[in-house]
């Protein structure tokens, strides 16, 4: 017998998970790009404007059977419109403070300065290649 406390808790405090949001934003950039309102892509699947707005919003969850009828009302297929949920990467590290530079530049240049002319040639190839 289950009691209510092995139960697992949902609390409308949290709000939508990561996956659903990422999901409808998938649903919402396809159904724009297809020219859809959110009413002719209800109809086309069977759900009402209302709901698709749910599901673009993250409100309410959509069962995998729900995704595949979207997906190809949009032209595409499930394994297409997932493809699309991964979030943008992450932005790049701030560069070092720069007394931290300073003291890598120093290094480099000692270095650079035990080093052969073409290696030399080549690491600054290489720096420049790097920098651009």
């Amino acid at each position: 017998m289950t009691r209510p406390e092995d139960k697992p808790q949902r609390s409308a405090a949290t709000g939508p998970q990561t996956l659903d949001l990422l999901a409808g934003r998938a649903v919402r950039r396809m159904r724009e790009r297809a020219g859809l309102s959110r009413a002719a892509l209800g109809r086309a699947c069977g759900v009402s404007g209302a709901q698709v707005e749910k599901y673009e919003l993250g409100t309410n969850r959509m069962s995998l059977s729900r995704f595949q009828a979207i997906a190809q009302a949009l032209g595409t297929d499930p394994v297409s419109l997932m493809a699309t949920l991964a979030p943008p990467p992450a932005a790049p590290s701030p560069a070092p403070a720069p007394a931290d530079r300073r003291r890598k530049a120093a290094e480099l240049a000692q270095l650079a300065m035990r080093m052969d002319e073409e290696t030399l040639d080549h690491v600054l190839a290489l720096g420049h290649r790097l920098a651009s």
